[in-house]
């Protein structure tokens, strides 16, 4: 679990704009930390993922290697499909959530290095996850699937997914 993960505290938005711990457990984390009432502290705000759109995400990557030969290394030979790492190669190609570095190779030459963010729960807020998912969906459209639209995509990623 990362730093920030462990960290992590669930606090309702009040009327007035404050925040109050939402439940027991975060109650108990904040004592534990120390942080009384009128503290000051220091608040990265983001709103928790959504389970279901994990299992969206991760349906799109099983209904890609299945149907994609540029994918299918993730069908391992016992059936089971690597979700997760056809989702990277996804977001490497794309250039979705990517870091991207200059690099000097042999001969002089310069190459791009696209190196792929995390899109864990507790790395990326659902907002950001969303638009993700919508440059994954317009990459796949723009290079394999040129006659689906976006809610295509979903519905069989959806379908594919369901077996899993």
């Amino acid at each position: 679990m990362t730093k920030r993960a462990a960290d992590a505290v669930y606090a309702r938005v009040t009327d007035d704009g404050s925040f109050v711990a939402a439940d027991q457990i975060s109650r108990n984390h904040l004592r534990r930390k120390r942080i009384r009432r009128n503290a000051l502290v220091r608040l990265v705000v983001s709103q928790p993922r959504d389970y279901s759109q994990w299992k969206k995400a991760h349906g799109l990557g099983t209904y890609m290697a299945i149907n994609l030969d540029d994918f299918d290394q993730f069908v391992m030979e016992n059936g089971k499909v690597d979700s997760h790492g056809a989702l990277k190669k996804l977001q490497a190609l794309s250039g979705v959530e990517c870091d991207e570095y200059t690099v000097t190779v042999e001969g002089g030459m310069q190459a791009i290095v696209r190196v792929p963010r995390s899109l864990a729960f507790d790395e990326m807020d659902e907002t950001m996850f969303q638009a993700a998912y919508k440059g994954f969906c317009d990459y796949l459209i723009r290079t394999y699937w040129h006659d689906l639209e976006q809610w295509q995509i979903e519905e069989a990623s959806r379908l594919v997914g369901s077996g899993s």
